[in-house]
């Protein structure tokens, strides 16, 4: 959930952190309720106020949590993102693996790439998968981020058995009754090359 504060959510937030001031009135909850509402939540059955307050307070720390791009970040390790457009073919392939090195060394990691051509891949990543925003986090040598260049839901997994799925997989989906796509053959032979999060 998004959206400034008022004053009175700043006043209600500062509460909820510091509880010197005892629990909320009812009216004070009645409001925090109708926020929640009118921004998604559904509330089922019978909840406290105390949940209600608690719900409340998780959403508006979550929306003060600091947000950033991949494509900011890479920036602020001295890569900038050339818009697609602007990239000549005789400098494409050039441009693509430094973006994908440099998002290497920030730990985050391509997979599932091949259905896209040099063109395509880099396209989607300026103009779009980079520019996604996420929570700010500290550096974390142990962790790292992977993504899927077939997407999520329904259409990501549908891209994944037309180009990746094994004859076992898609066997295994027919016999439980899935209607399984055609394969499709893959544009590039990239992925084999890609950093991977053990050897970087």
């Amino acid at each position: 959930m998004t959206g400034e504060k008022s004053v009175s959510e700043h006043h209600w937030t500062d509460r909820l952190e510091s509880e010197p001031l005892g629990p909320p009135s009812p009216s004070e909850i009645a409001r925090m309720r109708a926020e929640l509402e009118a921004e998604g939540a559904v509330f089922g059955g019978v909840v406290t106020p105390e949940f209600i307050a608690r719900v409340y307070q998780y959403h508006r720390s979550s929306a003060r949590e600091e947000m950033t791009t991949d494509a900011i970040e890479l920036a602020r390790h001295g890569v900038h993102l050339v818009p697609s457009d602007l990239v000549p073919d005789d400098q494409l392939a050039e441009r693509l693996w430094e973006v994908i090195h440099a998002l290497a060394r920030l730990r985050i990691y391509l997979e599932f790439t091949d259905h896209l051509d040099d063109r395509s891949l880099y396209r989607a990543l300026v103009e779009d998968v980079l520019k996604r925003p996420r929570p700010l986090e500290p550096e974390d040598a142990e962790s790292s981020t992977h993504i899927q260049m077939t997407g999520e839901g329904d259409e990501g997994y549908d891209l994944y058995l037309k180009h990746y799925a094994n004859e076992a997989e898609r066997a295994e989906l027919a016999a439980m009754g899935f209607c399984v796509p055609m394969m499709r053959a893959l544009v590039a032979d990239r992925d084999r090359l890609l950093p991977r999060a053990w050897s970087t």
